[in-house]
This record gives structure tokens, sequence and C-alpha cells, in this order.
């Protein structure tokens, strides 16, 4: 048994201590989805003038759309993920 067990009113002031931090980062987190979700969405509306542009054909751009974003997405958000969650862990960020 722990020798200074939690009371409501210690879990209340750790509540209350907690602030504005919290609600900044969910902020910033959904101002980078609606980001990510309009990148991808712009490409999507382009793809007519970006295959005349270039002079690609359909499996192309579907490679440029689909296969290049995952492929990216799956090789670099690993180690990115690994370096974030390190820092947070040991409290260097």
């Amino acid at each position: 048994m722990s020798a200074n067990p939690i009371t409501t009113s210690d879990a209340q002031s750790q509540k209350e201590q907690v602030g504005f931090y919290p609600w900044f980062v969910i902020g910033v987190m959904i101002f980078a989805l609606t980001i990510s979700f309009i990148d991808r969405q712009i490409i999507s509306l382009l793809v007519e003038p970006i295959k005349d542009d270039l002079q690609i054909t359909d499996t192309q751009m579907s490679m440029l759309q689909g296969l290049a974003f995952a492929l990216f997405y799956t090789l670099l958000g690993i180690p990115i993920a690994t370096i974030v969650g390190g820092k947070l862990v040991y409290g260097k960020l």
C-alpha cells in the first residue's frame, strides 16, 4: 500500500493545475490534421492539370498520389515517432 493515498481534493487540485497547455496541444494537432487533409484534397482536385502539364498517365498519377504518400509516411513515420517519443519519455522535449 502507498503511504500517501490520493484524496479527492488532491485529484481535483492536480486537475486544476493542468491548465491551458493540453488544449493548446489538441488545437495544434487539429490544425495539423486539417492542413494535411486540405493538402491531399488539393492534389485530388488538380489531377487533370497536373497530368497534362507533366505528360503522365493515370497509372503514374496514381503512383504519385497513393504509393509515394504511403511509402513516405511508412518509412519516415516510425523513425520520427521514435525520436519524438524518446524525447517525451526522457523529458528532453
